[in-house]
Parts: structure tokens; C-alpha cells; sequence
């Protein structure tokens, strides 16, 4: 069903090689795949958070209005308190 990331039948003694280079391929790639997918949610809402943040100050990656003014306060945003 995998074709050839799917799982051998091959009976093995113990734990040989082989049985590193046929299961263990599998292994890996299970707990590789199930570490992206269970954080994808967090992946997602920071990468709206971030992108919302880059539209309020008008692309700009700049904290401060004038960044090289070291007396400058006045935050790059849009939004009022």
C-alpha cells in the first residue's frame, strides 16, 4: 500500500542491521511526519500572528517610527489605545 515506505514481513532474530534498514526507516519517518503534523497548529498561528503584525506597520519589520532616532517612542503601528 506504501509501496516502498510501507513495512517489510521479513522475520528477523533479535535486532540485526537489516532490521534497522527495513523497520527503522519506517520509525523514523513515522515519529518525523507525527512531530511536523501535532505542531503544525502552533506553526500556523504564528505565522498569522507574524504576518498580521508585518500589515499593521505597513511591511515594515521596524518596532520604533524613525529606528534611528534613539529618542523616538512613537511605535509603529496603526493601532490607537
Amino acid at each position: 500500500m506504501l509501496g516502498p515506505l510501507g513495512l517489510k514481513k521479513d522475520t528477523y532474530e533479535g535486532f540485526p542491521p537489516e532490521w534497522y534498514m527495513d523497520v527503522g526507516k519506517s520509525i523514523c519517518l513515522f515519529l518525523f511526519t507525527s512531530s511536523l503534523i501535532s505542531n503544525s497548529q502552533d506553526l500556523k498561528n504564528f505565522g498569522k500572528k507574524t504576518m498580521y503584525q508585518l500589515f499593521d506597520r505597513s511591511l515594515k519589520i521596524n518596532l520604533k517610527k524613525d529606528p534611528e532616532d534613539d529618542d523616538d517612542d512613537e511605535p509603529n503601528t496603526k493601532k490607537k489605545l
